[in-house]
């Protein structure tokens, strides 16, 4: 499967030169949190979304990172002891490239994905399928875009280091709902829903609301679920993170 996505996401951005550039957006968002006193930490969040609408396909890059530090007390002999300790670490790029079928939203898409999480009981989980996009709906303020396809999926445990893979039904949605020009609600859904008993069923969820401060400036606040069905034991199956980030778009 990494052989795969190693062959896959290049290929797909090579798709993205291979015809006369046109509509290309990008948004970079940024966040940072730092406490001392009682409690010391320092967190950071990044991701870069671009997409580019071509004369035959659309596509879209994510990049996310996610990192956490926390100073952890230790006891030992009566000595009481300090270190930081690294409590959260992930990384997830993904690409999907849409061929468009008629000049609406109709497509058939390929997309892969690659996500090394620290502390969720996989040493990395990737992904791989291929199906239909559409738009369901559109009104003046909103529209919902989906996709729907069969795909493959590779899951490495940290516990036991053993490889799983197995074939899913990847679905996704995305939501957008304009409160105004300035202000917008979006809500996102992607899930690589395992076609096997007992094999792991793979959900992210975002619900964010963006505020335009600038032109080129937003500042956004978001919640986002990360559910595996999946887990070793005294692993959760469920990380959800609260965020607020600068957004900055070109």
């Amino acid at each position: 499967m990494k052989k795969a996505l190693s062959l896959v996401l290049p290929l797909l951005a090579l798709n993205a030169f291979s015809e006369e550039e046109k509509a290309f957006q990008l948004d970079a968002e940024v966040g940072a949190l730092m406490t001392s006193g009682n409690t010391k930490s320092t967190a950071f969040k990044g991701k870069i979304d671009a997409k580019q609408d071509l004369s035959s396909w659309r596509t879209q890059y994510v990049l996310e990172g996610l990192y956490k530090e926390d100073e952890v007390e230790n006891v030992d002999g009566g000595v009481i002891t300090s270190a930081d300790q690294t409590t959260a670490q992930k990384y997830f790029v993904s690409a999907q490239a849409d061929y468009k079928l008629d000049e609406e939203h109709r497509g058939l898409f390929i997309f892969g994905s690659y996500e090394d999480a620290r502390f969720s009981g996989y040493d990395y989980q990737s992904t791989l399928a291929v199906g239909y996009s559409d738009r369901l709906f559109k009104t003046e303020k909103s529209h919902l875009d989906y996709s729907v396809g069969p795909g493959y999926t590779t899951n490495k445990s940290t516990l036991t280091g053993e490889t799983d893979s197995n074939f899913i039904i990847r679905l996704a949605a995305s939501y957008v709902y304009k409160f105004s020009p300035s202000a917008k609600f979006t809500q996102t859904v992607a899930s690589n829903i395992a076609t096997e008993s007992g094999s792991n069923t793979a959900t992210k969820a975002e619900s964010a609301i963006t505020a335009t401060l600038t032109d080129s400036f937003a500042i956004k606040a978001s919640y986002t679920i990360n559910n595996n069905s999946e887990v070793p034991v005294g692993i959760e199956s469920t990380d959800t993170q609260t965020a607020v980030t600068l957004v900055y778009s070109m």
